[in-house]
């Protein structure tokens, strides 16, 4: 062991040792080092000798970004809680001092929208203005952060969202109209027609509903392409083209899970394209009760169409004039053999009212009615025990009364004993007042 000390003693050949000073043993040292044999380091040399990583290298694992250092961000923003009420110009306001969108999708089912700026730059100014707190519409918040799409292109690989959306268009949007205050008149299917007609070809058919605070529609437009040219023209147009001031901004998406639409029957929120331009009769036979009155039987019927006319003629019949030919089938096939104050009503459609002008006992128009009930908009207000005692009275009692509210309207399913009865309460009850008598 003596030869690895700093000071090396050296045995001379008349047996003295003599100490080497400084370099000497140093080079003595290195010569006992190279002659010794070479012998395997134990483990714990080894593990000693690893060299340790710094603090700040970069782990290793299948995460994005990691051991490759920082990822570059894209132009592509990702933007939570975009809601049913937060239109495209909404969000396009929410950006437009950091740069332009050249492309934006909004994902209604998720709540989500991608918008891509023209750069990074400017979407990275957009996420950094809104780091402190988030962006606010019309009190609710919303978020933004950097998207890890690279582009909206419908043609890239890793988008195959975007490129099954493009081969499946339908020829059915969904409309929401935004912007609407609470107190604002129900939306009708003749609005948004008028409303399409400026921009694109004229929709098949029209179905308008609430969905909570916003109201909604199907439109069935001709084709996929009308459809498609429809949503590049329409997107954040007013639903009152003439006056770009009214409420209402229409926001238009392809629908997902609708392909036609099928109407039975046209009111003023579900209209097909010939609605209200082609009017259609029915002929009403088997009419003996005494309480087959005008009233009557413009309760029952306007249940499939808006009424335009009615006409009681001798021997027991009625002519009904619908403000739509829609109506008249879907009346037909309805009504035909029902049971109405213990009468089975014969109904058949009519395409000559005028040959029974010589029968005509007295008639009255319905054409400005307000109690055509596809175009009120105001509910009977009539409580839970109030109703049961007017269905009582008239039909005997229901057997369940579910009242509800919607946004307009203060509204109830009744389930009568039977079809019978529920006739009778439909003809006797329709527009009649929760504290005035009976209708006769």
């Amino acid at each position: 062991m003596s030869a690895f000390r700093r000071k090396v003693a050296i045995t001379t050949p008349d047996g003295s040792q003599v100490a080497l000073p400084g370099r000497a043993a140093e080079a003595a040292n290195w010569r006992d080092k190279i002659a010794r044999p070479p012998t395997r380091p134990s483990r714990t040399t080894t593990h000693r000798a690893r060299k340790t990583k710094p603090q700040n290298a970069p782990k290793k694992g299948k995460g994005k970004g990691r051991g490759k250092g920082k990822t570059a961000h894209g132009p592509v923003l990702h933007v939570r809680n975009v809601t049913a009420d937060v239109s495209e110009a909404d969000l396009l306001s929410l950006v437009l001092f950091c740069g332009t969108v050249v492309k934006s999708l909004i994902m209604r089912s998720r709540n989500q929208a991608l918008l891509e700026m023209e750069n990074a730059t400017q979407a990275a100014a957009v996420v950094a203005r809104y780091a402190g707190q988030p962006a606010k519409v019309r009190g609710r918040s919303l978020w933004f952060q950097h998207s890890s799409h690279a582009r909206l292109n419908e043609s890239s690989a890793d988008k195959p969202k975007f490129k099954s959306a493009a081969k499946s268009l339908s020829r059915v949007l969904l409309v929401s109209v935004l912007g609407l205050p609470q107190d604002a008149s129900a939306v009708t299917a003749d609005a948004l027609r008028a409303a399409f007609a400026p921009f694109s070809a004229s929709p098949e058919k029209i179905v308008v509903f609430d969905n909570g605070a916003v109201t909604k529609a199907l439109v069935q437009m001709p084709s996929a392409d009308a459809a498609a040219a429809a949503v590049d023209r329409m997107q954040n147009t007013p639903l009152a083209p003439a006056d770009p001031r009214a409420p209402g901004v229409l926001d238009l998406q392809f629908s997902k899970k609708q392909q036609t639409l099928t109407l039975k029957f046209d009111t003023q929120f579900s209209q097909s394209e010939t609605a209200s331009s082609t009017p259609g009769t029915i002929l009403i036979h088997n009419l003996t009760s005494s309480r087959h009155s005008l009233d009557a039987l413009f309760n029952l019927f306007s249940s499939y169409g808006n009424i335009t006319n009615i006409s009681l003629l001798d021997g027991g019949a009625a002519l009904v004039t619908f403000s739509s030919v829609n109506a008249v089938a879907a009346a037909t096939a309805a009504l035909d053999g029902a049971t109405l104050f213990d009468d089975a009503l014969a109904v058949t459609p009519e395409p000559e009212p005028s040959a029974h002008t010589d029968a005509l006992l007295r008639g009255c128009s319905y054409a400005d009615s307000p109690l055509n009930r596809f175009r009120s908009t105001h509910g009977n207000n009539a409580k839970h025990p109030e109703l049961v005692d007017l269905l009582t009275r008239v039909a005997g009692p229901p057997l369940a009364v579910n009242v509800f509210k919607s946004r307009t309207k203060r509204q109830a399913l009744v389930d009568m004993p039977s079809v019978a009865a529920a006739i009778d309460a439909l003809a006797s009850l329709h527009g009649a007042l929760v504290h005035a008598p009976l209708p006769p």
